[in-house]
C-alpha cells in the first residue's frame, strides 16, 4: 500500500509540473501578443498583396494586426493566437495573406513587432522568399 501511494504522489506532482508548465507557455505567449505581435520569417508578394510566413503549429490561429503602408515600406504585424494547451502539433511554415491598397513595388517590408519605436532597422526587414521555394530550415 505504501508504494502505491508514493507512486500516486509522484505522478501527481509530475501531472502538475505540466500543468504549470503549460500555464506558463500560455501566459508568456498572451504577453508577446500584447506588446503587438509575433515576429515572422519572410514573404511572397504578389498583384493581391503579400503572402507572409510565420512559424506555427497547425492549430494555432493567425491574425494580421496591423499593415501600415508607406511610401519606403510596408509593416506587417503578424499574431498568432495559441491553439491551446492540448495542441502538441509542431510548428510548421504556414502563410497568412496580407492584403495591400497598392502594389509593393520597391518598398522594403518589416516586421511590425521587430520594431521597437517604429523606426525600421536592418534586423527588422524581411527578405522576400522566391517564388515556388519550399519550406526551408529556420535559422
Amino acid at each position: 500500500m505504501r508504494g502505491s501511494r508514493r507512486t500516486a504522489l509522484v505522478v501527481g506532482a509530475g501531472v502538475l509540473m505540466l500543468v504549470a508548465a503549460a500555464v506558463t507557455g500560455v501566459v508568456l505567449l498572451r504577453e508577446i501578443q500584447e506588446r503587438g505581435g509575433t515576429t515572422w520569417d519572410d514573404y511572397q508578394a504578389d498583384s493581391r498583396g503579400l503572402l507572409v510566413h510565420v512559424r506555427a503549429r497547425p492549430c494555432d490561429d493567425l491574425d494580421v494586426l496591423d499593415v501600415r503602408e508607406r511610401p519606403q515600406r510596408v509593416e506587417v504585424t503578424v499574431a498568432v493566437e495559441s491553439g491551446g494547451l492540448f495542441c502538441s502539433e509542431p510548428a510548421e511554415d504556414r502563410r497568412i495573406r496580407v492584403g495591400l491598397e497598392e502594389r509593393l513595388g520597391k518598398r522594403d517590408v518589416y516586421d511590425g513587432t521587430c520594431l521597437a519605436d517604429g523606426e525600421p532597422t536592418r534586423e527588422c526587414a524581411r527578405d522576400e522568399r522566391p517564388a515556388g521555394e519550399r519550406d526551408r530550415e529556420r535559422r
